[in-house]
């Protein structure tokens, strides 16, 4: 499992995650209807591996796994803490990164 102690998390408001010039950590925002929040958002592994990760927000009637949203557009936090599995070869791995988005910034346990 990679290790890091934190970076910060950068809002990318336009472009692709995947990209190898977008930062560690970057993450976009999805499902963003008028008046309405966001569905969650898709994130750069922090550990710097170039996996996207995706979190859904928390919302009463959804029974999948999500995560609860401050509301803080530019600097996030949310809870519980993230547990990143790596994708290899279409098979899931252990624990690839765990770690709190926390005022902004991605932070490893």
């Amino acid at each position: 499992m990679a290790k890091f102690a934190e970076c910060d998390a950068v809002h990318l408001v336009v472009g692709e995650l995947a990209s190898d010039t977008v930062p560690v950590g970057a993450f976009q925002y999805f499902g963003i209807r008028p008046g309405k929040s966001p569905l969650g958002l898709h994130y750069k592994c922090p550990c710097g591996c170039g996996d996207v990760g995706t979190l859904r927000f928390r919302h009463a009637s959804d029974s999948r796994p999500s995560w609860e949203w401050d509301g803080n557009v530019d600097m996030p936090t949310l809870k519980p803490s993230i547990n990143h599995r790596h994708v290899e070869n279409g098979v899931l791995t252990d624990e690839h990164w765990h770690g709190y988005l926390t005022a902004g910034k991605f932070v490893s346990v």
